[in-house]
């Protein structure tokens, strides 16, 4: 029986060891139970985390350990390696999530109070990057996340939207993303063992890429660090393996020749990979099953 068993065990231990090995591949670090990497936990959606610390018998003794002010009550941050990584409305963070202390901070601070809802003190200590000065006013009112503005009454598609709406009039700079990001949060890619990991966010139609580890405007990817995507897109980027896929905010106004379909871009370059088209047209296989008579 042991002669049988032995085996058996030695498999299964030199597969969890190579498949550890090739996770780890070329620098890439995997994930474990205590990030949360992605905006829905994990690629199912579930929002469940595996951590067992806080439970039925001592979440209601729960107390705050600490607030940073300027990230929104929509703001869903993920935790990769104890880094909690969030948008502002001007920007986005890395804290330390055991004390909230400003690791780094891409774009100005905003205003106190300009966190679209975010409450709490900040953490950002003396001699932060980018913390404490030039703190800019935010419009709480304005169209969030990239979503078209309403059209007048007559004046056809929405004045300045182009092809998708909420697009920013300056493009991302090492001193911003010029315009808002997505108050939803944002997305991590591990990089692939020759490119380091980066943070991805949307402002409006661009997709914009960040060094992780310092917050600079990555500008190995895409155009100098962004691409655009065509439509403004207010949720987060999804990431699957070097796919990042992203979908649409068109509303209900005239997008012009970028139709609302979902868009996948290479992570590592940001070359368009993909579209799929929500809506069959002619030609596509399913067409006429669509649209019956009246395709």
């Amino acid at each position: 029986m042991r002669r049988v068993l032995l085996p058996s065990v030695l498999a299964i231990v030199l597969m969890a060891v190579s498949a550890h090995l090739i996770a780890r591949q070329g620098g890439v670090k995997p994930f474990t139970d205590g990030d949360w990497p992605r905006f829905a936990g994990d690629f199912a959606g579930t929002k469940y985390s595996k951590l067992t610390q806080i439970n039925t018998t001592n979440v209601s003794r729960l107390a705050p350990a600490w607030s940073f002010e300027g990230v929104g009550t929509q703001q869903t941050p993920i935790v990769v390696s104890g880094v909690l990584y969030a948008t502002t409305p001007t920007g986005a963070v890395a804290l330390d999530a055991d004390t909230g202390m400003l690791i780094w901070r891409y774009g100005t601070a905003p205003a106190p109070g300009g966190g679209r809802g975010g409450r709490g003190r900040g953490g950002a200590g003396p001699g932060a990057p980018g913390g404490g000065r030039g703190q800019v006013p935010v419009n709480a009112d304005a169209p969030q996340d990239g979503e078209p503005a309403p059209a007048a009454r007559g004046a056809g598609p929405a004045a300045g939207a182009g092809a998708g709406g909420g697009r920013g009039p300056a493009p991302p700079t090492a001193a911003g993303p010029g315009g808002a990001p997505s108050s939803r949060g944002l997305a991590y890619w591990p990089g692939d063992g020759t490119i380091a990991a980066r943070i991805l966010m949307t402002v409006g139609q661009r997709l914009v890429a960040l060094k992780a580890a310092s917050g600079e405007l990555d500008t190995t990817f895409g155009n100098g660090g962004f691409i655009e995507m065509g439509v403004a897109w207010g949720g987060v980027p999804l990431v699957y393996k070097n796919i990042v896929v992203v979908g649409s905010n068109n509303g209900e106004v005239t997008q012009g020749p970028s139709p609302g379909d979902t868009k996948a871009f290479d992570a590592r370059t940001g070359a368009k990979l993909w579209t799929f088209a929500s809506v069959a047209q002619p030609g596509d296989p399913n067409h006429a099953k669509s649209w019956l008579d009246e395709g």
